[in-house]
Formats: structure tokens, sequence, C-alpha cells
């Protein structure tokens, strides 16, 4: 490749070899962003297969673009093996005994466990850290921070104040000249609010058409989801009661229609054609 193309192409990639593929040359560019641009090139796999990957995919330290897609295939045809942790009932025992004042690294090293499996044993258990110990983990944290700042001289001098803290901060004995009409205005939203409240729950108990879209009714969890599995298969429910009606684009339930009225395992809808 000439040196003028460079600009054009990018970082010559040709040659280069990632995993199980190959750079065999320059395939186009597309634009990304103000005055950025995606390079992509033509690679070889070693199965035959030939690909495009982008050049950053290529380039990427951490989880780089190996093959054309056959690795991804072989990994997944891999069944997966779970292993139980196993732990003695002495180990177990230490754990309870120790859980409130040792550090859930050093528990982990010990026994060789995860923190996933440490956390369902805490909470099966009830066992939590004691606050003398939360304690000490703090004030180690704070020395540790404050040795830190001296060390790299990050810490503020003495007598260092925050900018703005004199005419922003909080001044004992002052009180804002505007307090007395932030609080009138506070207690008639609030009195505003209340009275739209009110009205609305008396439309929601008369059945009437609601004005807002206040939530004035609590109702039990598995009737909010029937209604939404209902409104998603093109049923029109009536507000305020338990009827849906149905036309010819409603995808029709039979087993949720076929439910009896008085039956106290499910959530009864009378359905009734549009």
């Amino acid at each position: 490749m000439r040196q003028s193309d460079t600009n054009f192409y990018g970082k010559d990639l040709t040659g280069t070899r990632v995993g199980k593929l190959t750079v065999t040359g320059f395939h186009h560019r597309t634009p990304y962003g103000a005055k950025k641009w995606k390079y992509y090139w033509t690679c070889r796999c070693d199965c035959g297969n030939e690909c495009i990957v982008e050049a950053e995919r290529l380039r990427d330290k951490v989880r780089p673009t190996r093959s054309c897609g056959c690795l991804n295939r072989v990994y997944h045809n891999v069944p997966y093996t779970w292993k139980k942790t196993e732990i003695s009932d002495r180990a177990k025992q230490w754990i309870i005994n120790h859980y409130g004042h040792t550090k859930n690294a050093d528990i982990m090293e010990k026994y060789g466990i995860k923190f996933s499996w440490l956390h369902r044993f805490a909470r099966e258990h009830g066992l939590k850290k004691t606050a003398r110990f939360m304690a000490k983990c703090q004030k180690a944290a704070a020395d540790a921070a404050k040795a830190s700042h001296l060390k790299n001289g990050t810490y503020p001098p003495k007598g260092y104040r925050i900018p703005g803290a004199d005419v922003n901060g909080f001044k004992p004995g002052h009180r804002d000249k505007n307090e007395r009409v932030k609080r009138a205005r506070i207690s008639k939203a609030t009195a505003s609010r209340k009275e739209t409240w009110e009205m609305e729950k008396i439309r929601a108990k008369w059945g009437l058409d609601r004005k807002t879209k206040l939530r004035v009714t609590k109702q039990a969890k598995n009737v909010v989801c029937l209604r939404s599995n209902l409104r998603k298969r093109g049923y029109h429910i009536e507000r305020g009661s338990n009827v849906a009606y149905y036309d010819e684009n409603t995808r029709r339930a039979p087993q949720i229609e076929a439910r009896r009225k008085g039956d106290k395992n499910y959530v009864y809808f009378e359905f009734l054609p549009l």
C-alpha cells in the first residue's frame, strides 16, 4: 500500500493475524460522527470462510473478533456443567460465628467460595455485620483516604473554603425573605391536588369518565396484569368495571372467557361483542 493511501484506509492492517482471522485487504469505510470514519477489512478465517470486520473490533485488546463465527458455534455446542458448592458443616458453623466481624473477601478466600453463595447463605441464616465492625471499617477507609491525600499532596490546605460557600452556604438564624411566599404556594398546590384527588375518587366510584391519570383506586396485582394482557390481545375494557368487549381484530382467549362468576381462584371478566 502506498503512503498516500494510508490516510484513506486508516492504519494498514493487511496481513494482521487475530485469532483465526487473517486480514487480506481493505473493504470500505463509513462516516461516523464529525470528521470520523469507521474502517472495515476483509478477513479470511482458518475454516475457509471470508468475513468483513471493523478495524476497532480487530484491534480491541479486551474482546476482539477472533473468527467468522465458527468459534461461537463450537462453544455453544459444549454442554454447560454446573458444579454445586460443597462446604462442610464445620465450615458453615465457622461462617455463622465469624460473619459479623470478618470481611467477606477473607471468608471467600479462606473457603474458596463466591460472593453469590456467601450472600445467599447469610440471607438464609439472617447474618449481618455488627455495628462495631462497620464503624471500624469506615474509620479504616477514612484513615486510608487521609494518608493517600497526604502522600499525593491532594489534601485541602488548612483554612481552605469551598468557593461560593459564603454566599450560598447555610447561615444560622438566617431566613429567606421569600420563604412565606413559598410556603403559601406549596399549601395552595397541596389543597388543589387534594381536591382533584377527591373528585377523581368520586368519578371512579360511580363509573364516570376520568379527567386525570391519577391512580385513585388500588387494584390487586393479578387484576392489573390481566387487564394489561387483555389490552394487548385487542380487548376493549370498560373503565371502572370488569367488562371487556371484543371484535374481529381481537385475539380471543378461550380459557379466560370460560371462567365462571364467583370462582375465587380467578379474576372474572364479562366478555361481550363490540
